[in-house]
């Protein structure tokens, strides 16, 4: 007679497979925190920085897309008299427009090229004490200088 060799259950093999991948797991923790206090006014202050500054780099669409409308209406129409404007004085009016908004543009891209403020900064903005002379210690015990304890 053969002895029959039992079958591990599907429960017993998906057990073992979970305790032999946590026998062989590298758990890192990274737990530390930083904690940031700041008055309302502010993180409201320097919020609306980066926000600004957010919006001041998107400030080339405007422009990039005016000018390509305007570019596209001089290469495709033929500028007649209409609205008791003569061709001529519409060619203008569509060459200042141009011009405009070339300059337009160009002063978008300088604003894009100036550094913004990125998250990091703004964190660090944050942390500055530039509204504030006080120390740590000072924070944790407010009458340790005053030599006066609390009542």
């Amino acid at each position: 007679m053969q002895a029959s060799v039992s079958k591990p259950s599907a429960r017993a093999l998906s057990t073992y497979l979970i305790h032999e991948s946590i026998d062989h797991s590298v758990v890192h923790l990274n737990l530390g925190q930083e904690v940031i206090v700041v008055t309302e006014d502010k993180l409201m202050r320097e919020l609306d920085d980066l926000l600004l500054g957010e919006k001041s780099r998107r400030a080339w669409r405007a422009p990039v897309g005016a000018l390509l409308s305007i570019f596209i209406v001089f290469v495709t129409a033929n500028f007649h008299t209409a609205m008791g404007v003569s061709g001529e004085q519409w060619r203008a009016i569509f060459g200042v427009l141009f011009a405009g908004t070339v300059f337009w543009l160009l002063k978008a891209a300088v604003i894009l090229m100036r550094p913004g403020t990125s998250v990091k900064s703004f964190l660090d903005s944050l942390k500055s004490a530039r509204e504030s002379s006080r120390t740590g210690d000072e924070l944790q015990d407010p009458c340790a200088k005053k030599g006066t304890d609390l009542p």
